[in-house]
């Protein structure tokens, strides 16, 4: 089996940011980069313990370039930087199996949830795929199913885990984290957290070798009607600039053949 690992920092056990500043400008960033070393490997050994193949691990916050490698297994294969053509157009031809998503979190517009977003903390209040809002982890795992690949497991806060079960019931799911609020959180020791997602990871992929299709793909109907609110004006007048239907001042709508095509 060859998976696919992709890191996010947000979801981590310990990670919580400051108020009115993105992570990257908080002081406890460092310590993210190193959480999600932590909780990548720990889930890169929970696979290989499963009989994993092949495992790549993609850090995907921000500037993608993020992570120490030292805490990995050496089996592990790794992608980082920017300049790729579509978000996940990398896996054409690499015959993943499945995917994990680790260190992701809520999507924007989640009362109460440390570090919410939905790609963009500036940006969008909220996506919405064809009426209905998603984040990071249903988009990303929709734009994987296109790719016949399903996501099987998830490691975050509470909140990010219901909003993935209510979309993907069959997702197995780790909690690190109880949000309090957009910068606080109640959290599991780091190094515990990195031992249970390691234990958790395993069982999940020792379940999806035993029945591949207990964990079908995300799906979604298509062409895809993509709505997107906006926290700043301008933001909302360049997606009209760009062919959007701006049907509110904050808000612009826009349908495309696939999502693959909206992330391009």
């Amino acid at each position: 089996m060859n998976y696919l690992i992709c890191i996010d920092l947000e979801g981590c056990a310990g990670v919580h940011g400051e108020p009115n500043t993105t992570l990257g400008s908080a002081r406890d960033y460092a310590f993210a980069c190193e959480q999600g070393a932590r909780e990548g490997a720990a889930a890169a050994r929970g696979l290989f313990s499963a009989g994993a193949e092949r495992v790549l691990v993609w850090d995907n916050h921000s500037s993608a370039l993020n992570l120490s490698y030292d805490p990995f297994p050496e089996e592990c294969e790794f992608l980082n930087g920017n300049g790729r053509l579509g978000r996940f157009s990398f896996v054409d031809g690499m015959d993943i199996d499945a995917a994990l998503f680790i260190g992701y979190h809520s999507r924007d517009n989640t009362a109460n949830a440390v570090i919410s977003h939905s790609y963009s903390s500036i940006e969008y209040q909220y996506i919405k795929v064809n009426g209905r809002e998603h984040g990071e982890i249903d988009i990303d795992a929709m734009l994987l199913g296109e790719k016949g690949i399903p996501l099987i497991f998830v490691a975050s806060d509470n909140n990010a885990c219901e909003q993935t079960n209510d979309f993907l019931p069959h997702v197995r799911t780790y909690q690190t984290k109880k949000s309090l609020s957009y910068s606080a959180s109640i959290f599991k020791h780091p190094a515990r957290a990195a031992k249970e997602i390691e234990a958790a990871t395993e069982a999940a992929a020792n379940a999806f070798k035993k029945d591949s299709f207990a964990f079908p793909n995300a799906r979604y109907a298509k062409p895809v009607e993509i709505e997107m609110r906006f926290k700043r004006l301008e933001f909302a007048q360049n997606a009209e600039r760009n062919g959007y239907d701006r049907f509110e001042p904050y808000a612009a709508r826009k349908t495309y053949p696939t999502l693959g095509d909206f992330m391009r």
